[in-house]
């Protein structure tokens, strides 16, 4: 199934839906990175520092914008209005 076709499935079953883009990576340090569009890809309540700390209450090193901002993926289909 395409992207497209499953984000438009959750949004029409659920309302809405957490997409997440994971992939590795060996440049920097740290375990993970939230790249959420200087915040313009999440809500006002689910935020980069948000998900940071859901990562890094469980152990990990995780940096909201550090290095990405989110690429095509979360620019394309992160937020669907309709």
């Amino acid at each position: 199934m395409k992207i497209k076709d499953l984000t438009t499935k959750i949004k029409s079953t659920y309302g809405d839906g957490l997409l997440i883009d994971v992939h590795g990576q060996v440049k920097y340090e740290g375990d993970v990175f939230i790249g959420v569009r200087d915040n313009r890809t999440l809500n006002s309540s689910l935020n980069g520092k948000f998900i940071s700390r859901l990562f890094s209450n469980r152990g990990y090193i995780a940096q909201p914008d550090s290095h990405w901002r989110g690429g095509f993926i979360v620019e394309k289909y992160g937020m669907q209005m309709g």
